[in-house]
This record gives structure tokens, C-alpha cells and sequence, in this order.
């Protein structure tokens, strides 16, 4: 088994990756670092002008984060030797990222993409393509904001199987637009065991086929 998820880029809390330290922004700090700073900003605000309290709930939720996918990264690292399902357990409710490429049909089930606009979309297609090239099945999603976020490919209507996946989008002003999409899902479960697997949607997921985890948004 191959080792697991073993870094957070830079303590980003919106993901953990097993990309290079290369991937980090120089923006990102560490949690330490961002803890010393939250601290200061108490010592030395104005008594008679408090930090407003709904921008200090904000940054306690982002060091939460920052805090929590830490946490997944120990217990991964737990699970690697021998510590089973406490690694599992941090996957849950978290999305993950896989590295097969292939959306895999079962019935009307054909999981999840995660894509990330760059602009907002009045529509975004779906298409799936089988060896040969040809569109087996197709499914449209209205109104999607800019960013990275998750479609369900429920109801696609291609019959099962595993294919390749082509997305189109078009922009608010009617340009069209070509989006880049990753296999992904949530995590609702797990099963411990010498073969640790994650439950996403219907699927047993390999640790081993995992390539990112983001926080649920």
C-alpha cells in the first residue's frame, strides 16, 4: 500500500494534496505563524474598537480548518502504522479527489465531478464518451458559480460502464468555455481492515487511488 496523504500545502485549509511543496502559494502560512499573528491582533486592538466579532469568528473558523485537516494528516500517519480506522475516520464528510480519470457508471449511479470555473456559467455539459469516441450519455447543470465545486453525474443516462468525460460550459456573456474536471466525491463511510477502503458515494475507494482531499464546501 502506497503511503498516505502525508502534507498540507502549507497549511492551505482548503486542501490537503499529494502534489510538491512547489504547488504551495508564498501567501499560505503556517498555523503556527497564523495563531501568533490572531493573537497580537488581540493584544493590541483598541479597547474602545474592538475587532468586530463576526471578523474574529471568521478567523477562529479558518485556523478550525487549518487545525482540522492537521488532525487527518496525524491520524493518517497513525493509520499508516497500524493505527487502522482512526486514519479512516478523518476522510469522513471530506471530499477527495481520485486519480483515475475514467467516470465509472453503475446503473443511474456515475458519482461525481469536481470542477473549478473560472468565471460564473450560465450552463455547464457534461459528456461522457465511450473507447470509440461516441457520447453515450449527457447531462446539463444551470447558473454555477465561479470556483471549485462538485456536479453529480446522477442520471446521466449512459449505460455502465467506464468512460472518458468532455466538459463544456458557457459564460454569463454566451462565450463558450472549455472547463477541466477531476473524478471526486464525499466521503459518507469506511471499511477497516489489511485493505483499507473509503465509501464514496456507492464505490469502495483504495487509499491508494486518492490524489487530494478538500474540505467539504
Amino acid at each position: 500500500m502506497a503511503n498516505p496523504i502525508n502534507n498540507i500545502s502549507n497549511l492551505n485549509p482548503s486542501i490537503v494534496s499529494n502534489g510538491t511543496p512547489n504547488e504551495a502559494k508564498t501567501k499560505d502560512i503556517g498555523k503556527d505563524a497564523f495563531l501568533k499573528l490572531l493573537v497580537a491582533q488581540l493584544k493590541n486592538q483598541d479597547p474602545l474598537d474592538p475587532q468586530d466579532q463576526g471578523e474574529f469568528a471568521v478567523d477562529l473558523a479558518q485556523f478550525s480548518q487549518v487545525e482540522q485537516l492537521t488532525e487527518i494528516n496525524k491520524k493518517l500517519a497513525e493509520g499508516a502504522a497500524g493505527g487502522g480506522g482512526a486514519g479512516l475516520a478523518s476522510y469522513l464528510g471530506h471530499e477527495v479527489v481520485l486519480k483515475d480519470q475514467s467516470v465509472q457508471v453503475a446503473g443511474s449511479d456515475a458519482g461525481m465531478l469536481q470542477v473549478n470555473p473560472s468565471t460564473a456559467l450560465s450552463s455547464l455539459k457534461v459528456e461522457l464518451m465511450d473507447a470509440n469516441g461516441n457520447i453515450t450519455g449527457s447531462k446539463t447543470f444551470s447558473n454555477l458559480a465561479a470556483g471549485r465545486q462538485l456536479v453529480d453525474l446522477d442520471q446521466i443516462g449512459a449505460p455502465s460502464g467506464s468512460y472518458g468525460f468532455k466538459i463544456t460550459g458557457t459564460t454569463t456573456n454566451g462565450t463558450p468555455l472549455t472547463v477541466d474536471g477531476k473524478v471526486a466525491g464525499i466521503v459518507s463511510g469506511f471499511i477497516p481492515g489489511p485493505e483499507q477502503t473509503l465509501l464514496v458515494g456507492s464505490k469502495e475507494i483504495s487509499m491508494d487511488d486518492i490524489a487530494e482531499v478538500h474540505l467539504a464546501k
